[in-house]
């Protein structure tokens, strides 16, 4: 019959288990089987790209016949997952991605925190209102009753109070009845009209389609100032006019509630169901959530911290796997007219649809082994030979552009539900309750329905145990201990190592499948892997798999990534006043300008910048160099079609480039245990994304900050608005979709640096602190509130959540700098209130201990320091992103530098060590791992020429921390190497001081392009008549430090009784006007830097790029 109708699926739709007739066949007939007239089946990994990608085919015929009826009298409209022609789905997919941004989902977590704490008052109240202490209730129904609510939140900015009512009026209900029509329907197109005639099919989904219409009426009614789904909708849907606006928003919200709802409910229903049928796992994730949330009355989940768990990550996962919310049909079809598409050496002709079941792919004992069909979550984090796990056939959000663009908030959602009712209550399967009866109630209607589930929940303890003795993985997830020990092999006399050679080899490969060696750069000896490892950051490269090819060295890695297009960066004509901005998702090739940059090779640093420069379109040198400059392109987008390469031939285990185990040092007898690493991240390009931003390498700055807050992290955020990709230019009620918008994280501490812990009120006091600075003031004004975040450091909170360190910290000393150790004043903690006496005795500026910040060279805030040297790896490891010191001034996008997913740090080009003060690490990574065990177990000492630099070389890993030189970050260095000398770069600044006082012949050029004040005549903060206030702040305080001899002595060039007079003048706006001979004449190139970001800031000019500021 399926040779000649489809029929047989709309039977098969009816039962409702079409996800387990699919599982069938492919188990029967393998990966491609024909299953109508013109439809085929398909649970092949490496065609997923070609069906479902960016290059692959647009919707299938199915969607013809699922479109949303808003109610009765009212004609279907279509929604964004009905949308077959791609330019049309494109233009509506960018609404959607501003409604799911990263800065709209930090608005959503308020909601979720709110109807998350409701769900737990409602079993709360179930078990109070129990004699027997049990709440007796559906928790699958409760569940379904928060997602309802929660997506009400989301879509029409309230909730629909199914949680109070108990859905009363059963809404839930005609939704789940609603979708039996369509999932008919959908199989034979045709017949959609007759299908829509049965009132029994009807009545339920335009009984819902009417609560959906009277709820964006209410929601049109209201105002509101929350910027929900039908905001985002109603405002920045890209219509035809011939389109009512009204149904096709309604048909989208209404859209977003039942894949939000259903999706959620369905997936935590079955979170807590396989927990109950494993209960161990529910033992164990119990735990995990305890010792991250130490119970007590106060304890609270934090939900920041919940993308950190590995074991409910791993959860979340697995039962996404088992029970995707989409099982079966993801269904796509060659384009009309094109004639056919060819996946591979599979023919597709028009006419002839391809269906990819989630379900199926994920139980294909290929992809996920061993036991594909039981619950496992260990596969997700454990890696040995004899488990695959292969994320490429892992699509519960489906793949490619038409993807769940909802998948960010459905992973909030997934988290932090699970949690709040893992913590908070003891689950148990009711008495009687056959838990087999679970999958019989589960039907697929294209999304799942789903039946009752009826555990007991009882309350859990507050003071229960955080101890870790039986948070251990399993082989099977049942009973056996699963340890994963091979052979080890040891460089020989090492100094620093504390992992085996096999760990090491294991970082490489996490770092090289992640994406993060985007390098043709070999390994260094004694490094190299016994088999090629394909490397998807690089182009594809054709794979060695000659019988003797193991048996030689392997020197790099091995291209499976896209093609690479260098782009041709300039201005045209006639716009050639302002530089463009990077492309979104554009990478800078690194391996290019190390060439072109490594100053250890005689480079000269001049050459380096003209290729930085022109390259990236930042000069008119196009106009005045001829010729070919193809050489000099470094920026590259990718491009093309993902291809999957065939699996290198392995070798027995073996000695790393045969390197024999020598006699062990003591250090060597202590090794770390096998190294524990989550999943390899998957690599996807830009165009892959959902959204502009990559959730696994979020854009993120660091800068840690202790004492008053000055002009150096004043001028460095200053620069940071004015050259990055922040969209001030666009009203603050305009999100650009296509770009990815970095953020700038102030790390505060308030008090010295050797207090672990922030005194109580040290948040407030950060607060008052900086809106009382003049400096710092500015930068809490709303217009920045989204890009600029000040946060408390707080070194506990900060080490306790870091995986490696967390357990072990404690026992060392934070003071420790290339082995030399400040020693804390003991019992600081139990004796503070005789300790406090003490320092009021002894609390000068010399007081070492007792710093707050640096002032100048003699009250060098060493311990800060040394901290921040700790800070930097901490943040990186944890939240992922680039630290800066905070004197780091931006002067180009760095678009381009977030393309490049490896890590890197600065370098000194006159010394082979790596200085620290830009640091980009990728968050929770192989590499991140390595370095922060290997500090703990040298006493966490991280300072990096000593101590980083011979912990990278010594593992072999130098290379994946790449060492980038002075011209990409610190140009007051530049002249220093005397050979720079001969041909200087502009401006040729030889010591550092001359970017604060830059003397007459370097100060002409500056204006055509540690502690000194960045604008002596004008030392305050120059942002306009918003930022009065501050400004008068300013200047008072450089009317006290000109009354001090001492400060008047640093104005060197004018004399000290025209700077008292300059400076003296307290002008309150419309008072009186300074006078430009109280002005330097040749300005200092770190007064030109700052004034021209004040001007942006004001309004009086447009930013590097030429846009101006959007107040």
């Amino acid at each position: 019959m399926c040779k000649v109708s489809k029929l047989w699926f709309v039977w098969l739709g009816y039962q409702g288990k079409l996800h387990l007739y699919f599982d069938g066949l492919h188990k029967k007939y393998g990966p491609i089987v024909r299953i109508g007239p013109n439809e085929l089946s398909v649970v092949e990994a490496t065609l997923i790209p070609q069906i479902l990608g960016q290059q692959g085919m647009p919707k299938g015929p199915m969607w013809d016949a699922r479109s949303f009826v808003p109610g009765r009298n009212m004609p279907s409209t279509p929604s964004l997952i009905g949308i077959r022609d791609v330019n049309v789905h494109a233009k509506f997919r960018k609404s959607w991605n501003r409604a799911f941004a990263p800065a709209v989902l930090k608005e959503h977590e308020e909601s979720l925190v709110t109807r998350g704490t409701e769900l737990v008052e409602l079993l709360k109240g179930k078990i109070l209102d129990s004699p027997d202490g049990v709440g007796h209730a559906d928790i699958s129904r409760c569940i379904s009753q928060w997602s309802f609510d929660f997506m009400g939140d989301v879509a029409f900015g309230e909730d629909f109070g199914l949680m109070r009512t108990n859905d009363k009026d059963e809404h839930i209900h005609s939704l789940d009845e609603a979708q039996l029509l369509p999932a008919l329907s959908q199989m034979v197109p045709w017949a959609k009209f007759f299908l829509g005639s049965i009132p029994s099919l009807t009545n339920r989904a335009k009984d819902f389609g009417k609560f959906a219409s009277q709820q964006a009426q209410k929601r049109i009614a209201k105002t509101t100032g929350k910027k929900d789904l039908f905001y985002h909708l109603a405002t920045n849907m890209d219509i035809n006019d011939d389109q009512p606006p009204l149904p096709l928003v309604m048909s989208n919200s209404v859209l977003a509630i039942v894949a939000g709802s259903h999706t959620t409910s369905h997936v935590i229903s079955n979170i807590i169901y396989y927990l109950l049928r494993q209960p161990e796992y529910l033992r164990r994730l119990q735990k995990e959530l305890d010792i991250t949330f130490p119970p007590s009355e106060q304890a609270v989940i934090q939900i920041d911290k919940l993308a950190n768990l590995e074991l409910l990550d791993a959860i979340i996962n697995e039962v996404l796997r088992l029970q995707p919310p989409v099982p079966t049909y993801l269904q796509r079809a060659p384009p009309i007219n094109s004639g056919g598409r060819l996946l591979n050496d599979l023919f597709i002709p028009e006419g002839t649809s391809v269906v990819v079941p989630p379900h199926a792919i994920h139980r294909d004992k290929r992809y996920f082994s061993p036991s594909p069909d039981q619950f496992w979550p260990e596969r997700w984090y454990l890696h040995n030979e004899t488990i695959v796990t292969d994320r490429s056939a892992f699509i519960p959000f489906s793949y490619g552009p038409a993807n769940c663009v909802g998948r960010p908030l459905a992973l909030l959602e997934l988290r932090y539900i699970t949690a709040i009712l893992i913590y908070n209550f003891d689950f148990s399967f009711e008495e009687g309750y056959d838990p087999d009866q679970w999958d019989k109630d589960l039907f697929d209607r294209y999304v799942v329905i789903k039946g009752g589930l009826p555990p007991g929940s009882r309350l859990r303890e507050k003071g229960r145990s955080n101890s870790f003795s039986d948070y251990l993985p399993t082989s099977n997830g049942l009973h056996e201990k699963h340890t994963l020990r091979s052979s080890l092999h040891f460089k020989p006399k090492p100094t620093t190592l504390v992992f085996s050679q096999e760990d090491l080899k294991r970082i490489w490969e996490w770092e090289v499948a992640s994406g993060h060696y985007q390098s043709r750069r070999p390994f260094p000896n004694g490094s190299s892997p016994d088999i090629p490892l394909l490397n998807p950051g690089i182009p594809q490269d054709p794979i060695i798999t000659t019988p003797h090819a193991s048996r030689k060295q392997v020197r790099s890695t091995v291209g499976s990534g896209l093609r690479r297009t260098y782009v041709d960066m300039q201005s045209l004509p006639h716009n050639i006043g302002y530089p463009p901005r990077p492309v979104p998702g554009s990478i800078a090739d690194l391996d290019i300008v190390m060439e072109q940059c490594d100053f250890g090779n005689n480079k000269y640093v001049r050459d380096c910048l003209e290729v930085l420069r022109i390259g990236a379109g930042l000069d008119r040198g196009r106009r005045i160099r001829r010729g070919n400059l193809d050489i000099w392109k470094y920026i590259y987008v990718e491009e093309g079609q993902r291809l999957t390469l065939p699996t290198p031939p392995k070798t027995p285990p073996k000695t790393i480039s045969g390197i024999t185990p020598k006699p062990s040092t003591s250090l060597e007898e202590s090794l770390e245990p096998p190294l524990h690493l989550p999943p390899p991240r998957s690599y996807w390009t830009s165009s892959e994304l959902a959204t502009a931003c990559d959730p696994d390498h979020p854009r993120i700055f660091h800068i840690f900050w202790g004492g008053p807050f000055t002009s150096h992290p004043y001028a460095t955020i200053l620069s940071f608005l004015f050259t990055q990709n922040l969209g001030l230019h666009l009203s603050p009620n305009e999100t650009t979709a296509s770009i990815c918008r970095p953020q700038f994280w102030v790390w505060i501490q308030t008090g010295p640096a050797r207090e672990a812990n922030p005194k109580p009120g040290a948040l407030k006091e950060m607060y008052d602190s900086l809106s009382s600075n003049p400096w710092s003031a500015p930068f809490l004004h709303p217009r920045f509130k989204d890009i600029i975040k000040f946060k408390l450091w707080n070194t506990t909170e900060q080490l306790d959540n870091i995986r490696e360190l967390k357990d072990e910290w404690r026992s060392t000393n934070l003071f420790n700098s290339g082995g030399h150790v400040y020693e804390i004043p003991p019992d600081i903690d139990e004796k503070k209130t005789q300790f406090m006496n003490i320092l009021k005795s002894r609390r000068d500026e010399d007081d070492l201990m007792n710093r707050i910040g640096s002032t100048s060279s003699s009250t060098y805030d060493r311990m800060r320091t040394i901290l921040s040297d700790l800070a930097r790896f901490v943040l990186c490891h944890r939240y992922g992103g680039i630290y800066l010191d905070a004197d780091t001034i931006f002067l180009r996008d760095w678009e381009e530098l977030w393309g490049w997913k490896g890590a890197f740090a600065y370098r000194w080009s006159r010394l082979p060590q790596y200085n620290t003060a830009v640091l980009k690490l990728n968050k929770g990574s192989a590499l991140g791992t390595f370095l922060t065990r290997t500090a703990l177990r040298h006493g966490l000492d991280f300072h990096p020429m000593t101590a980083i630099t011979a912990y990278a070389e010594d593992a072999g890993l130098d290379n994946l921390l790449l060492r980038l030189p002075d011209a990409l970050f610190d140009s007051p260095w530049l002249n220093t190497e005397g050979f720079q000398k001969d041909r200087p770069p502009s401006p040729p600044l030889t010591e550092f001081v001359h970017f604060f006082e830059t003397p007459s012949a370097a100060s002409s050029d500056a204006q055509s392009a540690g502690w000194k004040p960045w604008d002596p005549a004008r030392n305050w903060p120059d942002l306009g008549s918003r930022f009065a206030e501050a400004e008068r702040l300013g200047r008072l305080q450089a009317v006290d430090a000109a009354r001090s001899s001492q400060q008047a002595e640093s104005f060197s060039f004018i004399t000290k009784a025209k700077a008292r007079r300059a400076l003296s003048k307290i002008i309150i706006e419309g008072e009186e006007e300074e006078s430009v001979e109280d002005d330097k004449r040749d300005l200092d190139w770190a007064t030109i830097l700052k004034r021209t970001f004040e001007s942006y800031i004001r309004g009086d000019s447009p930013n590097m790029y030429g846009e101006w500021i959007y107040w």
